[in-house]
């Protein structure tokens, strides 16, 4: 990559990595004070209704990555007169989208009683409101948003978003402190949201404003582009929302918001990590956008190799992170009463794995534009999952819930995708890409395997942070072992080492 795209990937990636480790922090301090003043009921509610609020977001139909892929071309031809035009087309867009939002929102507010049962909770209406509006706020300014990160700029977005989440959490911490208020907890979070989109406006503004454009509408053929993409988006949108939110919604409907809450803490770690990681690769994706607009396939097909190698040791590392850590990080954080079997857990973790190793083929698919090829792929994930979790949790319960998300990402998602970008994009067979990807992921399990089977040896097991300590340890030492193995003399390892070189010298 040349050396302003790999100054922007880190810039984006230090400011996004600090702003996020920064809000993660914030997060768990706000969720303590929210458990110990609201309670799981409430805890359970606040995950369920931002599940359903995720829902109501198809609405968006995927038009935010159509946005940004459809800036990358005219901004690295300097040609400010289509990206103005491609802004002012957005922007009617989203006033209609917002506004579809609102209108699922009032029509789904008559049925709340019929899927939360616990008695206990007040205000269910008014809570649904405020959630409504804040999702309604997010879409504020959107186009701006997606400006800025197609100029490779979105550090700037973060340091926004860290300054507010300081101010954010000062005020619901002061408001469930002082007031024991869920309803002000979350009219905080609405000011906040409003806030953030204000500036990432001006922003936004400031980009176009260095250039002289005319007031032109976008050509009709190009409109009829856009619309191409967001219709296979939204697609993608829907079946990736309905099987990312099915698990929860299922586990409030069959096991109660008492439960879900118990699973939102882990969700909330799990989300902290991915936060981060998301950041990372969020980093990356414009500059990777840039790269395929400009450089041969040749390259490009290098630049994938590499980035699935960043992809297995961020992910296996951070999947070894969890499977150790997650169980006592709650115990001392909340109390073993909100511990769950670590069975249970482990698949919650390995569905999370399993779509992050996919990061680095999805980045190429969206950059290379594959919105149409497989465009009923994740409709027809969504539905598999769906019956396989009603019935996993009708025979086994949590962990039926879970299971079924495994299988289905395993029978669904892990073949069809690389097919996609190497058949359409590279006009080559995946097998080599296969080969590579269950080689990290045979990695990662093995290592794991071999650590608990060397902890039981050792009879430490019963000692619980001995075995911590010890299992993370052995796990990373196995982990990077095998991987130095099977890659040090690897295409992909070499320009890893060489970037880092050229990083590690700025």
């Amino acid at each position: 990559m040349s050396n302003s795209r790999v100054k922007n990937v880190i810039l984006n990636s230090y400011f996004g990595v600090i702003s996020q480790l920064s809000i993660i922090a914030l997060n768990f301090i706000t969720r303590t004070f929210f458990i110990m003043y609201l309670g799981k009921s409430y805890l359970g509610l606040n995950g369920l209704f931002t599940n359903i609020l995720t829902l109501f977001s198809l609405a968006e139909l995927g038009l935010g990555t159509a946005i940004v892929y459809s800036l990358y071309k005219p901004i690295a031809e300097k040609d400010y007169q289509k990206v103005f035009s491609y802004i002012k087309y957005y922007k009617k867009i989203y006033i209609r989208i917002s506004l579809i939002v609102l209108l699922l929102g009032l029509i789904f507010l008559p049925f709340l009683n019929q899927i939360i049962t616990e008695k206990d909770i007040k205000y269910i209406h008014w809570i649904f409101l405020i959630f409504l509006a804040n999702s309604v706020c997010s879409y504020m300014y959107a186009h701006y948003r997606s400006l800025v990160i197609a100029h490779q700029k979105e550090f700037l977005i973060s340091k926004i978003r860290l300054v507010l989440s300081f101010i954010k959490a000062f005020f619901q911490i002061g408001s469930l402190y002082f007031f024991q208020s869920f309803l002000l907890f979350l009219t905080i979070q609405v000011i906040i949201t409003f806030l953030e989109n204000l500036l990432v406006f001006f922003k936004g503004k400031n980009l176009l404003k260095k250039f002289q454009v005319e007031d032109k509408e976008l050509p009709s053929i190009e409109k009829s582009e856009i619309w191409k993409n967001v219709k296979s988006l939204m697609l993608y949108k829907i079946g990736g929302t309905l099987l990312d939110t099915t698990d929860q919604i299922i586990i409030s409907i069959f096991l109660g918001v008492l439960i879900l809450g118990e699973v939102s803490n882990y969700i909330l770690i799990i989300s902290a990590v991915s936060i981060i990681l998301f950041q990372i690769f969020n980093s990356i994706t414009a500059s990777v956008g840039n790269f395929i607009v400009k450089e041969n396939k040749v390259d490009q097909k290098n630049l994938l190799y590499s980035l699935t190698l960043v992809t297995h040791f961020l992910y296996g590392f951070s999947f070894i992170l969890l499977y150790y850590l997650v169980n006592p990080i709650i115990e001392i954080w909340i109390g073993s009463e909100y511990v769950i079997e670590k069975k249970i857990v482990s698949f919650m973790f390995i569905n999370w794995y399993i779509a992050g190793m996919m990061n680095s083929i999805w980045i190429f698919r969206t950059n290379m534009g594959l919105f149409k090829y497989g465009q009923y792929r994740p409709i027809i994930s969504a539905i598999i999952n769906l019956i396989l979790s009603l019935v996993g949790v009708k025979f086994f319960g949590l962990i039926g819930v879970f299971l079924a998300t495994t299988i289905t990402r395993l029978i669904t998602n892990v073949w069809f995708d690389p097919l996609v970008v190497f058949k359409y994009g590279f006009s080559e067979k995946p097998y080599k890409f296969y080969y590579t990807w269950f080689n990290y992921v045979f990695i990662t399990l093995v290592s794991l395997i071999l650590s608990d089977f060397l902890l039981n040896l050792s009879g430490i097991k019963h000692l619980k942070y001995t075995y911590v300590f010890c299992g993370i340890t052995i796990n990373l030492i196995f982990f990077v072992a095998f991987t130095l193995i099977l890659k040090i003399k690897s295409s992909e390892m070499n320009f890893f080492k060489n970037k880092f070189n050229f990083i590690f010298k700025k």
